[in-house]
């Protein structure tokens, strides 16, 4: 006989748990949806400023281009020599001037005026007499004056990264001696870059002219210079025009000349990161929301109808002994027992019966840096996205900890490895778990009845094995059982146990070291640590063989520790280098690597500035905020971060806006073949550009010709590594490389002939 008062008093609980979840929803909605439009409308914002700072950097370093490209003849004795008899020396100037600025560089038109102001030369593509430049003589006259008096013109600066380049050269005189100047002008209603420079010796002092003459170069932005200018960018419609008809869905803003005359507007149309935001995500959530409260109200409308009926204890005892309590899934004890029904219920034909082991990757990270309620609402999660995989007719099981089952019986035909794949794309989106976006995957493994086996204890073992195989190839992927799958983990197991030992003896594990070049001097700046494993019996092991072992078998934080060690002890003997030490991701996951490195830069007395940390990309795919503490710690140690394989992952550029770096590594697949493709290097020139206006060092690798070491030199890398200058040698030999290259800088080949600068 039910308790009316108790009765009462489930439905009044039962209401004012209604009023709580709605009056919850309605204020989670509205936050939810308001973040939702935030995030949107910031994100198109922001990806519009960067681009808009692309283009800004871009012109700016189009007139450090045109200034460089003059210096290279404004610098010469043999010039100087010319200016003092121009008449007599008109086809040298005419040669080394007009048509080499105009046909190597592209200038649109070259003049020269001698010290006392007289033009001396003037070509626009062809020859045109000198005093043709009195025509132009008003939109240059300003910056020829502020050259003359050795003043500011007044105008906007825009050539201080070619000014900063040139007190880098130390054995030429011509940058102390020289002025210059470079401005975008307009010109008849175009934008121009008009760049001026007094024409000095290199070498020999005493050849300066109290008045130098002065080499003045007009380059017109026209839409082909533009455009070209927009494909480095990867901003393939960006152009400059005189007025905003017809907009569109393009981004436009105003450009003046440096003297503060109108021009015209840059236009182009901007990614927008945010609109799937705006246009699909928020009314799916919208519609996602309207249906949660549905069903909610259903739910609790029908618990209210329902409140006075009781559970029998022997009902709730059945299902807690075959069900899993916190997912509400099927348990292995009850998986057990119905895969054991099928497997005995007769005669099977080929392919009936089908195990999945599903494991999720990774869960103990979650469950160390986010609690283990967080790791909690994880598996209701995870147990979520395989029901909406699953057919009703399949089995479903929480087998226990992070691990699950689905039993299926085949449909005649049916691909077992379909059901896997299905499974997979379930854990493509993120998951919301402690206010935290997380990116987890699942390694399954598949057993199939009759031919995998007849007992559950067969299946089962089965799928384990094939689980374990996908996970050893590294996570996120699938693997049907083999019977050479067997054989494949005992050998995985003895080289863990290798490894083991190899730990503990401390005599077959070793750090190999690759010099890093300085583009700037071609001497040795920094050297790289590569960890070598000598087994005794298999010999040389490579690392991308013997480190995921380490990772999935809990030696990583062990073997982290020895490279760390070695590496930091190892760059005590070299003061003037840079040591550059890999992390795993595992590293990054504990804090616990602060504390070592600090603890380890005491011990051999080395500066935290001279380490390098390098982190790939594929850490910062799914960072935890365990991963983004622990980088900012070390940086306020005073160690460098260096983002390495640059371009391999899939979001390069906006790491370099979320996280604090102070070096990328362009990844070599950048560098094989780019004397061949254009593409290469339009992009590794986007990448330089973008990695300078963060003011960062640039690390090309993989560089094994000639011609990739020039081409990545003059292209702006500050350094250089890779085959073309050694292979990674023991610590012995280490000191070879470094006092040869001391005394024989590896710098580029010269392949231009003809400039002196």
């Amino acid at each position: 006989m039910v308790n009316p008062g108790g009765a009462f008093a489930l439905r009044a609980s039962v209401q004012r748990l209604s009023t709580i979840i709605f009056a919850a929803i309605i204020v989670l909605s509205t936050a939810l949806l308001s973040f939702i439009v935030y995030a949107g409308w910031s994100a198109n914002s922001n990806a519009i400023e960067r681009e808009q700072q692309l283009i800004e950097n871009a012109i700016n370093q189009r007139i450090v281009q045109t200034l460089s490209e003059d210096k290279s003849v404004a610098w010469w004795d043999d010039a100087v020599l010319a200016m003092r008899a121009p008449k007599q020396h008109a086809a040298f100037i005419r040669s080394n001037f007009g048509v080499f600025l105009s046909e190597t560089y592209g200038h649109s038109e070259v003049y020269i005026i001698g010290g006392d102001d007289k033009p001396i030369l003037a070509y626009a593509g062809h020859d045109l007499p000198p005093a043709a430049f009195e025509a132009r003589r008003a939109l240059a006259q300003p910056i020829i004056s502020a050259i003359r008096n050795r003043s500011s013109d007044g105008m906007v600066t825009r050539d201080q990264d070619f000014t900063y380049s040139s007190g880098r050269y130390r054995d030429l005189i011509a940058p102390s001696l020289s002025r210059w100047h470079g401005h975008i002008l307009k010109d008849h209603g175009q934008p121009v870059v008009v760049a001026a420079m007094s024409i000095v010796p290199n070498n020999t002092p005493r050849l300066l002219d109290p008045v130098p003459p002065i080499l003045i170069t007009i380059v017109r932005l026209d839409s082909p210079l533009i455009n070209k200018m927009g494909r480095s960018l990867l901003i393939p419609d960006l152009a400059i025009e005189k007025s905003l008809e017809n907009k569109g869905q393009r981004y436009a803003y105003p450009i003046s000349s440096d003297d503060g005359k109108f021009i015209g507007w840059v236009s182009w149309t901007p990614k927008r990161p945010g609109q799937i935001l705006l246009t699909t995500i928020l009314p799916m959530v919208l519609l996602a929301m309207i249906g949660v409260a549905s069903a909610l109200f259903g739910v609790l409308r029908k618990l209210r109808k329902t409140s006075i009926g009781l559970e029998t204890s022997e009902a709730e005892s059945r299902h807690q002994a075959t069900h899993d309590l916190l997912s509400g899934l099927p348990n292995r004890r009850h998986f057990s027992q119905v895969l054991g029904s099928m497997l005995s219920s007769g005669d099977m034909p080929p392919n009936e019966v089908t195990v999945l082991y599903i494991d999720v990757d990774r869960f103990k990270d979650v469950n160390d840096t986010l609690g283990h309620e967080a790791g909690d609402a994880l598996i209701m999660s995870v147990a979520s996205r395989l029901r909406n995989a699953t057919r009703p007719t399949d089995l479903l099981a929480r087998l226990g900890g992070d691990e699950f089952a689905v039993l299926r019986r085949n449909n005649p035909g049916e691909d077992p490895l379909e059901l896997a794949r299905k499974i997979a794309a379930q854990f493509n989106k993120e998951f919301d778990i402690a206010d935290q976006s997380l990116h987890v995957t699942v390694s399954i493994g598949l057993a199939t009845a009759p031919r995998d086996g007849r007992t559950v204890a067969e299946i089962m073992r089965h799928s384990d094995i094939a689980l374990y195989e996908a996970k050893a190839r590294g996570r996120n992927l699938w693997a049907a059982f083999a019977p050479e799958m067997a054989s494949s983990i005992l050998e995985r197991r003895q080289l863990e146990s290798n490894l083991r030992r190899a730990l503990a003896s401390n005599d077959e594990l070793e750090l190999y070291f690759q010099p890093i070049i300085s583009a700037e001097t071609g001497t040795v700046s920094g050297l790289e640590a590569l960890l070598r494993w000598h087994d005794p019996i298999r010999g040389f092991i490579p690392p991308t063989e013997f480190i995921p072992i380490a990772e999935n078998s809990g030696l990583m934080e062990e073997l982290g520790l020895f490279v760390l060690d070695q590496a930091i002890a190892e760059a005590a003997r070299w003061p003037e280098q840079t040591m550059a030490i890999n992390l795993s991701p595992l590293q990054l996951r504990s804090t616990l690597i602060v504390k070592q490195v600090k603890a380890l830069l005491a011990k051999h007395n080395v500066e935290p500035e001279r380490i390098i940390l390098e982190i790939t990309e594929g850490v910062l795919l799914s960072p935890s905020p365990q991963t983004r503490i622990v980088m900012k710690a070390l940086r306020q140690l005073g160690l460098r971060l260096s983002l390495d394989d640059f371009g391999t992952g899939y979001s390069g550029l906006s790491y370099l806006q979320a996280y604090e770096f102070d070096q990328i590594k362009i990844d070599r697949s950048f560098v094989s073949g780019i004397e061949q493709s254009e593409q290469l290097l339009s992009i590794v020139q986007a990448v330089i550009l973008v990695a300078r206006a963060h003011r960062l060092t640039i690390v090309a690798e993989g560089i094994e010709t000639a011609i990739e070491h020039e081409i990545m030199a003059m292209a702006g890398c500050t350094e250089l590594q890779g085959y073309r200058f050694s292979r990674p040698l023991p610590a012995g030999k280490i000191g070879d490389i470094v006092r040869r290259f001391s005394r024989e800088p590896q710098l580029p080949p010269r392949t231009v002939e003809g400039t002196a600068a």
